[in-house]
C-alpha cells in the first residue's frame, strides 16, 4: 500500500512541443519525460505537466486498486481508511460495489425467500421501485455516506406527504 505522486503530459501538450521542436512523437514524449525526471523549469513552464496523488493496494482478495486524488492530504486519509477496511476483511473498491438498486433487488429477493406476507413484500417493493430506486438507484454502496444518506431522506420528506398518526382513543 502507497501513496504517490504521478507526473504526465497530455497528448495536446505532447503534439505541440513535437511541432515546435520539429520531431516525431515519440521524441516529444521522451523529452519531456527527460524533462520531468531533471526538473527542467525552462520546459515545464512552458509545458506544466499534470499532477495526481495515487493510492496503490491490494484489497482482502489481492486484488490490485487504484486510486487518484488531487491532494496528497486526501490520498493519505483515503490510504489509512482502506488500511483498517482491508485489515477488518470489509473493504470493498468503488469499481466492484452494487448499486443501490441491484441491492434492493437482491434483498426484496431475500425478502421473498423468508416466507414474508404478500402485502409486506409488495409494500416493500413499492418503496423501492417508486421512492428509492429513482432518486439513489445508481449509486453504488461503497459510495454512499452518512450525509448523502441523510439529504436522501430530507429530500424524501420535502417532496413526500408523511402519515399522520392519530393515537387510539383520541376523538
Amino acid at each position: 500500500m502507497s501513496v504517490r505522486k504521478r507526473q504526465w503530459h497530455t497528448n495536446v501538450q505532447v503534439r505541440a512541443l513535437a511541432k515546435q521542436l520539429d520531431i516525431e512523437i515519440k521524441g516529444a514524449r521522451q523529452e519531456l519525460a527527460r524533462a520531468l525526471r531533471e526538473d527542467d523549469t525552462k520546459l515545464l513552464d512552458q509545458y506544466p505537466p499534470q499532477e495526481a496523488w495515487i493510492v496503490d493496494y491490494f484489497d482482502q482478495n489481492r486484488q490490485r486498486t487504484i486510486k487518484t486524488f488531487d491532494r496528497k492530504k486526501d490520498a493519505d486519509s483515503f490510504l489509512t481508511t482502506v488500511k483498517h477496511e482491508v485489515r477488518e476483511g470489509i473493504h470493498t473498491p468503488i469499481s466492484k460495489s452494487i448499486t443501490v438498486a441491484k441491492a434492493a433487488e437482491d434483498w426484496l429477493g431475500y425478502i421473498s425467500g423468508e416466507g414474508r406476507e404478500r402485502s409486506t413484500y409488495e409494500s416493500y417493493s413499492q418503496h423501492a421501485r417508486l421512492h428509492i430506486v429513482p432518486r439513489i438507484g445508481n449509486e453504488r454502496l461503497a459510495k454512499l455516506t452518512t450525509p448523502r444518506i441523510q439529504a436522501f431522506r430530507d429530500e424524501l420528506i420535502k417532496s413526500m406527504s408523511r402519515p399522520i398518526y392519530k393515537p387510539q382513543g383520541d376523538p
